[in-house]
């Protein structure tokens, strides 16, 4: 069961490598990484930094927004983690609806066939909707009306549709409404959280720009020191 409007929606993702000098978030987290331990226990860098006013206060603004960049990062990967989870129990739930609908809907046609009355009461005189909205409507309003006419479910039961089935399958309309509902929510909390992160990783980009400005200053005369700072220098 797939409903090109809404349950095969994939998750875009958030970062694009095909860019040219992309460089992905967990890469600029490695290379901030290298950078910060370098700055802090490198004696020759270390000096040579502070002397151009680059020592240990800005060495730890550095370090706060590296970590404040990581622990938005794992955030949103969370969040996204959670969305794509959610999404799975609702399309497994509602495809279990469906495809139940689907074959009571057969049975029901067969047995009202010759009464077009009962057969528009029950909406299976036309098609099934494709998307989710019209469908999930269609199988709830047949499932109430069978649960409210008696007379409609004894000419069922024959074929396995009974009060149990019939309390069953409202009971998964239910469980696919919630299971939709927290896939809605968990996706809203994923795109939420990108601009937090996207803005961490703004800032700390900046932040090093700046460091590397400073270091090809300070380490001009020994490029192996500025490369061991994840600057990449060309031969």
């Amino acid at each position: 069961m797939k409903d090109n409007s809404e349950l095969s929606e994939k998750r875009q993702e958030e970062e694009k490598p095909k860019r040219k000098n992309y460089v992905s978030n967990k890469e600029t987290l490695l290379r901030a990484d290298t950078a910060i331990e370098n700055l802090q226990n490198q004696a020759v860098i270390k000096e040579k930094m502070a002397v151009h006013g680059y020592g240990e206060e800005q060495v730890a603004g550095l370090s706060a927004t590296r970590d404040n960049a990581r622990a938005e990062y794992h955030k949103n990967e969370r969040e996204g983690q959670e969305s794509l989870a959610s999404r799975a129990t609702f399309e497994d739930s509602a495809e279990k609806l469906f495809e139940m609908y689907g074959d009571d809907r057969k049975k029901a046609k067969r047995v009202f066939r010759e009464e077009p009355e009962i057969l528009a009461i029950l909406e299976l005189d036309g098609r099934i909707p494709t998307s989710y909205a019209g469908r999930i409507d269609i199988v709830k309003l047949f499932y109430r009306t069978l649960s409210e006419k008696q007379e409609y479910l004894d000419r069922l039961t024959p074929l396995m549709i009974t009060a149990e089935h019939v309390t069953a399958a409202n009971s998964l309309i239910d469980a696919t409404e919630k299971a939709r509902e927290a896939y809605f929510r968990e996706k809203g909390e994923s795109e939420a959280s990108t601009p937090a992160k996207n803005a961490a990783f703004r800032k700390l980009d900046k932040e090093m720009g700046d460091m590397y400005t400073i270091a090809a200053i300070a380490l001009k005369d020994t490029p192996q020191l500025l490369e061991a700072l994840g600057k990449k220098i060309k031969s």
